[in-house]
């Protein structure tokens, strides 16, 4: 069973700016290809469903920071990147309901 930070990391790797990781010391993280930072999972054996993640910046700089919110605004983004390269049918916030539930349902993000 995942824990909820590598669930969530799973849920980045949906996203259109991430691609998973494919180091073979860390396979589990998500990459950010428009800025170069690496998403992994914080341990967290006991798995009370913080979700806590690091995000680590080219250069070695690295934050722990709430998966949960970090999904959320990533979600964000690639609704926004979505509905710039769209023809308007669809408005950010009602894809960022449409991600979120998706991506909540399938990695049981409750």
């Amino acid at each position: 069973m995942n824990t909820t930070a590598q669930r969530i990391v799973s849920a980045l790797q949906q996203l259109e700016q991430f691609l998973p990781g494919h180091h073979s010391a860390s396979p589990d993280y998500a990459e950010n290809v428009l800025t170069g930072a690496r998403v992994a999972p914080v341990p967290d054996p006991s798995d009370e469903g913080d979700g806590f993640l690091t995000v680590t910046f080219p250069g070695g700089h690295a934050m722990k920071v709430n998966g949960r919110l970090y999904l959320h605004l990533q979600i964000i983004e690639s609704a926004r990147f979505e509905a710039d390269g769209d023809d308007g049918n669809i408005t950010v916030s009602q894809r960022v309901a449409q991600l979120s539930e998706h991506l909540r349902r399938k990695y049981e993000l409750n």
